[in-house]
């Protein structure tokens, strides 16, 4: 084969080692640690930071979580368990939300993608977001938690061996 990817993932982290110029994008995944809403804690945060080493002038990308919601009874109206991501970084840049139906079936739900590196300007460039979760208001509504976040960095073609990323999630906490 001709061209043959040599990409090394680990917890996290991805590193362009290509033989010939990068092509590929750099696309870290890190597990959201299982948490619980319920009467107590109707509400949890996780804290995303993230890393790209040796960044190029032309990268940007994007941080999605997808949270898995499942509630351990089945509800008898309709609930929505609501996410909220935002930048620490850049307070100023928008937050994304989402929501999901509350039911014994898993689902999954996403906020739209956050851009990230737009404020690179040292090595590393290092952002951090949080990420909120929100059950409703129902008495007794025990919902758990999981999922993942991914990161895509574009423009990785002029990324370097040394070019990587990585991904830390702290959490939850209430």
């Amino acid at each position: 084969m001709r061209w043959l990817p040599k990409v090394l993932l680990a917890v996290g982290l991805v590193a362009s080692v290509d033989d010939e110029p990068a092509t590929n994008d750099l696309q870290p995944t890190a597990e959201l640690p299982a948490g619980v809403l319920d009467d107590q804690t109707p509400a949890l945060r996780y804290l995303v930071h993230i890393e790209l080493q040796k960044p190029v002038d032309s990268e940007s990308g994007e941080l999605t979580p997808y949270v898995t919601i499942q509630s351990r009874i089945d509800p008898s109206a309709i609930y929505y368990v609501t996410l909220e991501f935002k930048s620490l970084t850049d307070p100023d840049h928008y937050t994304t939300i989402g929501q999901a139906n509350v039911n014994p079936t898993a689902q999954v739900a996403a906020t739209g993608p956050q851009t990230t590196w737009g404020m690179c300007s040292t090595d590393p460039c290092v952002e951090d977001y949080e990420l909120t979760i929100r059950r409703p208001a129902a008495p007794g509504l025990v919902v758990d938690l999981g999922g993942h976040v991914d990161l895509t960095t574009y423009g990785a073609s002029q990324a370097t061996p040394q070019t990587a990323q990585a991904i830390t999630i702290m959490g939850p906490m209430p």
